[in-house]
């Protein structure tokens, strides 16, 4: 029994110490891509993390997620993504997890860094699509954008709801023809005294279209009290 126990301990450090190895091999693939921008690298180390993840024995830290996250958020940074929409979907699931296992907040910074320039990528995929006149993904991007957003707000440093990418993202869903999406960001921003005339603007106009009169009256009456001439 005691040599089984032994055997069972040994087992344990040497999967350990193979997993700390890979890890590490995926910190200096990061480091290598940061060095030479040779997408290749960061291409390595993805595979070399989910291939790690794919261990059903794995038990990753915050460490292994936040390399994860990085790696997705570099690569989506960097790379031009065939659906740049889904692929952000793993980057915020990967951003999410490493937030939540990061219990004592020592890569909480870090972490936040990576997820902000991730937020920007995503807001300037946004602006190019709204540019191509595709509305639809400039909608999303700004949703996805705002995702993100919503992770600094739950695990603060300490950030507020970014209004300039609510207010966009409004406007997006508006031009995609999400008038409820709409209607719903531009209120919440009313509620939030973001101060822009031209939200009034569209809040009317969107409001007229849905017949919707007591409304009409009370965000013109707002917009005259917040505004007045």
């Amino acid at each position: 029994m005691k040599y089984l126990i032994i055997s069972f301990f040994g087992l344990f450090v040497n999967l350990g110490y193979a997993q700390t190895s890979e890890l590490n091999q995926v910190s200096k693939l990061i480091g290598s891509f940061e060095a030479e921008k040779n997408i290749e690298k960061l291409e390595e180390a993805q595979n070399l993390i989910t291939t790690l993840f794919s261990k059903k024995d794995y038990r990753p830290d915050a460490q292994a997620y936040f390399s994860k996250a990085k790696v997705s958020s570099l690569l989506l940074r960097n790379q031009d993504q065939e659906d740049p929409v889904a692929f952000s979907e793993g980057v915020i699931s990967d951003f999410s997890a490493a937030l939540a296992a990061d219990k004592r907040m020592k890569l909480r910074h870090n972490i936040l860094t990576e997820l902000y320039l991730t937020k920007i990528k995503m807001s300037e995929i946004g602006n190019k699509s709204y540019e191509n006149e595709d509305y639809q993904t400039a909608y999303t991007c700004y949703d996805k954008a705002l995702e993100l957003n919503a992770l600094e707000i739950d695990y603060p440093r300490h950030m507020p709801m970014d209004t300039s990418f609510l207010f966009t993202s409004a406007v997006f869903a508006n031009l995609a023809k999400d008038n409820d999406a709409a209607i719903k960001k531009f209120e919440k921003l009313v509620e939030m005294d973001y101060p822009r005339k031209d939200l009034y603007d569209y809040l009317i106009r969107l409001y007229t279209e849905k017949g919707n009169e007591a409304k009409i009256k009370s965000i013109t009456r707002l917009k005259e009290q917040r505004f007045p001439e």
